[in-house]
Order: C-alpha cells, then sequence, then structure tokens
C-alpha cells in the first residue's frame, strides 16, 4: 500500500512539473511579440517598454477614455 501511495504521488507531481514546463514555454514564445505583456511589467526583465508606435508624442494628447 504504502509503495502504490508513493508512486502515485511521484507520478502526480511529474505530470504537474510537465505542465508548468509547458506553460513557461508558452510565455516565453509571446514575449518575443511586442503586441503582447507577459506580465505587468512588460517582459522578466521588468523593462516597461513598448516597441508599439502607435502612440507618438503628437497625437499622446488626443487620446480619450
Amino acid at each position: 500500500m504504502h509503495k502504490l501511495l508513493l508512486s502515485t504521488s511521484v507520478g502526480i507531481l511529474a505530470l504537474f512539473a510537465a505542465g508548468a514546463a509547458n506553460a513557461d514555454d508558452e510565455l516565453l514564445t509571446l514575449s518575443k511579440d511586442p503586441k503582447q505583456w507577459v506580465s505587468p511589467t512588460g517582459d522578466y526583465f521588468n523593462q516597461r517598454h513598448s516597441a508599439l508606435k502607435q502612440i507618438t508624442t503628437e497625437n499622446v494628447g488626443k487620446i480619450a477614455p
């Protein structure tokens, strides 16, 4: 019984680890697209920079809520 519980626990932990690794790969892929921010600061380096060019110093005053 003890071996069954141990092997089941190890199997469940392996499944969770595999799912977490898959999610991390997806975030790394998304982080290469400037339109996608994978964290509130933009990327894992906390750059807080966007490569998008639609808002400029000329049109920033015309932005409406």
